[in-house]
């Protein structure tokens, strides 16, 4: 599957895309460890308003010696072209990066290993400005093209 992104200034790679009901930037980010999402996103969400549901408070490390709080949550369903992801557990916060990449105001998520590392091979065509994925068979529960996710529920 191809995917056209944008390069946007500081290099990095993004894609329109949907969690949920809400129009999200995702940045694809082979160096991150875990699916990272700003406070606009999580307010959007309203993920705090769920009754009876608590977030899980954990720690984020980055380059620096920094360590930034942040709230687990799974995600609703993210969207990107025909493709889905499922199950994610995204960590919301206040996080630095987002400054640094002035998204703070705006719903944004950086998509990290934790899913990238779930399909069968990634590639980022940089001239082109194209992403390409394939499916890994192994584990199509978390990212998968939509009609091979259809597949994959219609024989369960």
């Amino acid at each position: 599957m191809r995917i056209h992104a944008v390069r946007l200034t500081h290099g990095l790679i993004t894609l329109e895309s949907q969690v949920g009901r809400v129009r999200t930037l995702a940045v694809i980010d082979t160096g991150s460890e875990r699916t990272l999402g700003n406070l606009a996103l999580r307010d959007a969400l309203k993920l705090r308003n769920r009754t009876g549901a608590e977030a899980l408070v954990t720690s984020v490390y980055g380059a620096t010696e920094q360590v930034e709080r942040g709230e687990l949550w799974i995600a609703p369903t993210i969207s990107v072209d025909s493709m889905r992801i499922n199950d994610v557990q995204v960590v919301y916060g206040d996080f630095h990066i987002f400054k640094v990449w002035g998204m703070e105001d705006k719903p944004a998520i950086i998509v990290g290993m934790d899913v990238l590392g779930t399909v069968g091979s990634l590639g980022i065509d940089f001239k082109n400005q194209d992403i390409y994925f394939t499916s890994s068979r192994a584990n199509t529960t978390k990212f998968a093209p939509a009609n091979e996710l259809a597949n994959t529920v219609q024989r369960k």
